[in-house]
């Protein structure tokens, strides 16, 4: 598969189609806002599939964010005025933040660290160094290396099929050496 080319695709998909339309309003308005009073965040799971060409469609936006700035991010999702949706099965998880929001037709999660704490303890919280960033329209977007992301994957795979399937998308684009330091150009 030629990721970037699908990255590319699904950039122009994402900036112009109208199904996208709501999502990209909403990931820019997000982005600008965090970034402008300085909320250390970033997107992981299927939306950095998407943005890196591994798959052609995505869900919903997982936002991490750091602990530290939970204050911050809520008083931005707050201003969005969002619908609060049920968490589902939480037995598995214990970040200190993790809420799920619908705003119109979008939905994202927002959350502070991946703690699964079940068959092992696994923490894995915000730090910078794991972010790689590419621009819309002059707006920079966060999000979590393609590395990290394999490892969150890998780490839900013994109780999610589908995280075992995504976690291998990750391992294949990862294998190509094309990819390494290619993001969005």
């Amino acid at each position: 598969m030629n990721y970037q080319e699908q990255a590319h695709v699904n950039m122009l998909s994402f900036c112009s189609d109208e199904k996208f339309a709501e999502k990209k309003a909403f990931l820019m308005y997000l982005a600008q806002t965090f970034n402008k009073r300085e909320v250390r965040w970033c997107l992981t799971c299927s939306s950095t599939l998407f943005f890196r060409g591994i798959a052609t469609d995505f869900h919903d936006f997982d936002v991490l964010i750091d602990y530290q700035d939970i204050s911050k991010a809520l008083g931005v999702v707050k201003e969005l005025n969002p619908q609060n949706l049920p968490k589902g099965d939480q037995t598995l998880f214990a970040s200190t933040l993790f809420n799920k929001y619908k705003v119109g037709s979008v939905h994202f999660d927002l959350f502070s660290e991946w703690r699964i704490s079940n068959m092992f303890d696994f923490e894995y919280s915000w730090r910078e160094e794991d972010n790689e960033e590419f621009d819309i329209e002059g707006v920079t977007i966060k999000m979590v290396s393609a590395r990290v992301q394999y490892i969150l994957y890998s780490v839900f795979s013994p109780w999610y099929v589908r995280r075992l399937e995504q976690a291998a998308a990750v391992a294949e684009y990862l294998q190509d050496s094309s990819n390494v330091g290619s993001l969005m150009q």
